[in-house]
């Protein structure tokens, strides 16, 4: 015969249970399943090409610092108002682009530096 304990802990384990017997549900956590997935491939690994100094990327770095020195002069008055205002991103976002993100981390390296 169970003991108490063993007959809450059946208890639980079947209330627990319940949500899989939902056929929706279940289809739920397969597709979630897919789509956190990752495999990893190591059959074939990856191979660098090249590594070292890319003039061209600094030429760019500098280029969208420069336009972005540039927009900051432009929009003085604005600028302090965009940033602090409800979607001063969203604002940024709209003139610079997906470039926005790019600018925002080579302006975040040169004024470390």
């Amino acid at each position: 015969m169970s003991s108490r304990p063993q007959q809450r802990s059946l208890k639980i384990i079947k209330e627990s249970v319940k949500p899989l017997h939902n056929a929706e549900h279940r289809r739920k956590l397969v597709e979630l399943q897919k789509t956190a997935e990752q495999i990893i491939d190591t059959i074939s690994p990856d191979v660098v090409i090249e590594a070292g100094f890319s003039a061209d990327a600094l030429d760019k770095a500098k280029g969208l610092v420069t336009s972005f020195e540039q927009f900051i002069k432009d929009h003085k008055d604005e600028t302090s108002t965009l940033l602090k205002e409800k979607g001063g991103i969203g604002k940024a976002y709209q003139l610079f682009g997906e470039g926005l993100w790019t600018l925002l981390d080579e302006l975040n390296e040169v004024l470390a530096a």
